[in-house]
């Protein structure tokens, strides 16, 4: 059964990562995509632990990747969740369900935090400068 016109096969990569990667494809980049205002968040005051511990990891590496918008609030949020949710099946020696490790598999990547999904982005300027900003 064929899809829906315009919304079948891979989900289209964001722009700005298109951007970091030199544009591969050589395309021209959408100029009307929406603009969201880069992020300056607190930790939702319902992560708790290990979640908000990761919170705390993985936002400061991201905004200074300039990946984050306020847009992304929510998969930030989900992915700490998911963190979190692991952390504590496996401190209480309990079964880890398949479809947790598939959410964080898909949210980590939607965030580039993947091996996979880093190796598709590269950095614009200095490798130092890139490398002080993914490592603090």
């Amino acid at each position: 059964m064929a899809g829906v016109a315009g919304r079948s096969g891979s989900k289209p990569k964001p722009t700005a990562l298109k951007a970091l990667a030199g544009n591969p494809g050589k395309r021209p980049l959408p100029e009307n995509e929406p603009k969201l205002p880069k992020s300056d968040w607190k930790a939702p005051d319902y992560l708790l632990g290990d979640a908000l511990a990761e919170w705390g990891r993985v936002v400061p590496i991201l905004n200074a990747c300039k990946v984050l918008t306020d847009g992304d609030l929510h998969t930030v949020v989900a992915y700490c969740l998911c963190v979190g949710e692991i952390a504590e099946l496996a401190r209480a020696r309990k079964p880890i369900r398949s479809v947790t490790f598939s959410q964080f598999r898909s949210l980590a990547s939607e965030l580039g935090l993947t091996p996979a999904s880093r190796a598709r982005v590269q950095t614009v300027g200095s490798k130092e400068d890139a490398d002080a900003a993914f490592f603090g």
